[in-house]
Parts: structure tokens; C-alpha cells; sequence
């Protein structure tokens, strides 16, 4: 006499694998923190913002005011700015001159009433609502009165 081995639906069986897949994949491919976050990163995520809406007060992810775009930028590279334009460009971080510019440092003008961040090469992504145009833009640094911040250490 035989006899019948439990065993649980086929399809039971499959959402388990799936699931364990998923759990072993998460654990493998998570990176360990880092002290330093990477600030260039924050210029790739303003970067891949291109396009969307401009928003007044909206802080992503799917439209943006000029500061609401420094902080999504920053936030996901694990660093907390301030909400403000102007708190972004006179509270946090340190001033730096123009030639020390380097990928996701923030560009400030207008008496610090309005932000970019800075992509490399001269050129700048920004959330910016003028009468011709609005959105998030990719296009190359402006103004001779531009003050220039980092968050680097």
C-alpha cells in the first residue's frame, strides 16, 4: 500500500519560490551604507527629473518647484536640505567659487530666492516656471550673479 504524501498545491508552491526569490535577491543586492553619500548622485536624480511639471510648493515625484527638486535630489541620496530655496542657499552647506563646482552642488540666484543643481560641464537642471516655459529643464548655467553652494564636506 502506498502512501500519499502531503504536500501543499502546485500553486502554493510557486508564489513560495517567487517570494523566496525575491527575499534572497533583496539581501544579496543591498548595498551597505555608506558614511559619505554620494553627491553626485543627487545630479543624476534632478537629471532623471527632466520633463516633469512645475508645481509651486510641489516636492516630487511627479512635479517639482525649484527647492522641491533640491530636496527630492538630496533625499535620495540619504541627505536632509531644507525645504526653502532660500534656507537651501544661505543655511546649509558652505559657499564656493564657480571653478569648484562639481556635479550636484546648487547653483543660487535671486538673492538666494531661486535654486538649480548643478550637472557638470556648465550646465544645470532646474524647476522653473517663466512665462514661455515651465517644467524641470536641463540647460546650461545662467547669470553672472549666481552664488554657488556645496554640501560636500
Amino acid at each position: 500500500m502506498r502512501r500519499k504524501r502531503a504536500c501543499l498545491p502546485s500553486r502554493i508552491v510557486k508564489i513560495l519560490r517567487v517570494v523566496f526569490a525575491v527575499v534572497l535577491l533583496a539581501l544579496v543586492s543591498a548595498a551597505p551604507a555608506s558614511a559619505d553619500p554620494d553627491y553626485d548622485q543627487a545630479g543624476e536624480v534632478a537629471f532623471a527629473q527632466v520633463g516633469k511639471a512645475y508645481v509651486f510648493g510641489a516636492a516630487g515625484p511627479n512635479a517639482f518647484d525649484a527647492p522641491g527638486l533640491v530636496q527630492f535630489s538630496y533625499k535620495k541620496i540619504g541627505v536632509n536640505v531644507p525645504r526653502t530655496a532660500r534656507a537651501q542657499c544661505t543655511q546649509f552647506g558652505r559657499a564656493i567659487e564657480a571653478d569648484e563646482l562639481q556635479k550636484g552642488d546648487l547653483i543660487c540666484y535671486y538673492n538666494g530666492t531661486h535654486v538649480a543643481v548643478y550637472y557638470g560641464d556648465g550646465w544645470m537642471v532646474h524647476a522653473r516656471q517663466t512665462e514661455k516655459e515651465s517644467g524641470v529643464a536641463y540647460e546650461g548655467v545662467i547669470g553672472a550673479n549666481a552664488k554657488f553652494r556645496t554640501f560636500r564636506p
